[in-house]
């Protein structure tokens, strides 16, 4: 409590005291969630997993990390300094150059995909090509968070991302017991 008040006592300006204030306290909120629900995921994987599976899983993302260039993921932090200076065409710009870039994520995806299949390892093919079609859309569309940040409403920011990532670990904590 004591390092809320020196805060609020030395931060210069009332609204950005405030602003800074509740926005990293929310910011703090979601990534203590987030860390706990991935330790709760990692737990539910090693239970669930053989040690081989497992590996596989780990490849997967490793390659998955890999292809994650040709989103250009470091767009957020451009939407989010873009809306502080009060520029809303840039979501819109974002979100059309991303999709401009899906198609080379797609085509290295589909590529992998390809590649595991005719080594006759469906599971990983099939995992590629499912991310090949879903993720180049979901990353260009999730682009609104960045956007709600950048426009001071990151308290429903963090409620969507919670609910998404809630939902969707929820969804394959479930698939998996």
């Amino acid at each position: 409590m004591a390092v809320l008040q020196w805060l609020k006592n030395n931060l210069p300006a009332k609204g950005s005291r405030n602003y800074l204030l509740r926005g990293g306290l929310w910011i703090a909120a979601e990534q203590t969630v987030t860390t706990a629900i991935g330790i709760l995921f990692g737990i539910v994987l090693v239970r669930t997993f053989t040690q081989a599976d497992y590996g596989t899983y780990k490849y997967f993302f490793s390659l998955f990390a890999v292809l994650q260039i040709f989103l250009w993921n470091g767009m957020n932090a451009a939407v989010i300094q873009a809306m502080g200076r009060g520029d809303i065409n840039a979501f819109s710009a974002v979100v059309r150059f991303r999709l401009r870039w899906a198609p080379l994520f797609f085509f290295a995806s589909a590529t992998i995909s390809l590649y595991y299949a005719v080594r006759g390892e469906y599971g990983i093919a099939g995992a590629f090509l499912i991310v090949a079609i879903l993720h180049p859309l979901s990353t260009a569309f999730t682009t609104y968070q960045p956007y709600l940040q950048g426009a001071k409403k990151i308290g429903l920011s963090v409620f969507i991302s919670l609910t998404t990532h809630i939902t969707i670990t929820g969804a394959m904590i479930t698939t998996l017991v």
